[in-house]
């Protein structure tokens, strides 16, 4: 297992705890990790510095139960704002940063920097769905990706498994990328429709 695949594998564990905590457990969990991402915002980033301004005690501790109050991050902050918004101090040992951006599928696209840490806990959020939905790897896993792709059944494959090993070691079957949603309902019964936009389909369908 290579170094990238250890750091998935130990954030998908802990997420897959931490999912069946209490409230309690999981607030006693949480909340040091929640102080210390508010004091590096404060601390780094001018526009959390005057944002998180009040939320303080004497001793520099966040106030969680006020954590609510703290408004809302919106699409303006970060497109007017985006310079002060990112950290000036990336943590050591999280990589290096990129940058990224929305589709806009539900607004105004957005800008964002990424640390390559924050990739990888992107990728292992996905994977804990797809576990918590028991998917099999063995079903080709379609998405719809624009106009840089095909359509059906076309599309770009990618031959590598979707889901890692330390969740399945089924055979897997590839990637398919489609410029366009397709209906294919009625040509596999194991064909599944997700929440996130992503289909599901059997050998027989693609």
């Amino acid at each position: 297992m290579n170094v990238s695949s250890s750091v998935d594998k130990r954030m998908f564990d802990s997420l897959m705890t931490s999912q069946a905590l209490s409230p309690e457990a999981l607030r006693s969990y949480t909340e040091p990790q929640l102080q210390k991402t508010l004091a590096h915002a404060a601390r780094t980033a001018p526009f959390y510095r005057q944002r998180l301004s009040g939320f303080t005690d004497g001793n520099a501790v966040f106030d969680v139960e006020r954590f609510r109050d703290i408004p809302l991050l919106t699409r303006d902050d970060i497109k007017d704002e985006l310079r002060d918004i990112a950290s000036q101090d990336m943590p050591q040992g999280h990589g290096e940063h990129s940058f990224g951006g929305t589709s806009g599928t539900s607004g105004m696209p957005i800008l964002v920097k990424r640390t390559r840490l924050v990739q990888l806990m992107q990728t292992v959020l996905q994977n804990r769905f797809f576990a918590n939905l028991k998917l099999d790897r063995s079903n080709k896993l379609v998405s719809i990706k624009g106009d840089t792709t095909g359509d059906y059944p076309d599309g770009e494959t990618t031959d590598a498994p979707w889901l890692p090993d330390y969740i399945s070691n089924a055979p897997y079957a590839p990637v398919v990328a489609l410029r366009q949603p397709v209906d294919l309902k009625g040509t596999s019964n194991n064909t599944a429709l997700t929440q996130s936009g992503l289909i599901l389909a059997g050998h027989e369908a693609l």
